[in-house]
């Protein structure tokens, strides 16, 4: 946790806390709580470094879904705007709840015109479309490390 915060360990069905996690017990999950003043899923950032992403994130989620409502449904464009979409909601603390929202409302329009063009976005991307919807959106309230 970076020297600033300490490790938490918990089972995932249940959420008991446990004393350590190992590498192949995939049951266990491993986060870390941040000290005060600092943020992230490995405390490396301070708050204000987390709020400045954060809003440049946010601006280019906003700008992105501006420009798609001009966007074709050809193949090429909707596989560039899945890319874009997965980049953008690679790194979730970086995801404020309304650019998680804005980021859904995305997904949920791209997925919707390779339906309607019947582009087989499965076999583009070898099953990656289940990922595409950031787990942070809205997931269980747990947001330990993360700026909520």
């Amino acid at each position: 946790c970076s020297g600033k915060g300490r490790c938490h360990f918990e089972k995932k069905t249940s959420g008991v806390q446990v004393d350590a996690c190992f590498v192949n017990e995939f049951t266990c999950l491993a986060r870390c709580i941040c000290e005060e003043g600092f943020v992230g899923s490995g405390c490396s950032e301070t708050r204000s470094a987390m709020q400045s992403k954060q809003q440049t994130r946010s601006q280019l989620i906003s700008s992105i879904n501006d420009t798609l409502k001009n966007e074709d449904s050809s193949t090429d464009s909707l596989t560039a705007q899945i890319a874009l979409i997965m980049d953008l909601g690679s790194n979730p603390s970086e995801l404020t709840e309304e650019s998680c929202a804005v980021l859904q409302h995305i997904i949920g329009s791209v997925l919707e015109a390779a339906a309607d063009t019947e582009i087989a976005i499965e076999t583009r991307f070898a099953g990656r479309p289940r990922q595409l919807r950031p787990r942070v959106c809205g997931g269980g309230g747990h947001h330990h490390g993360q700026l909520v």
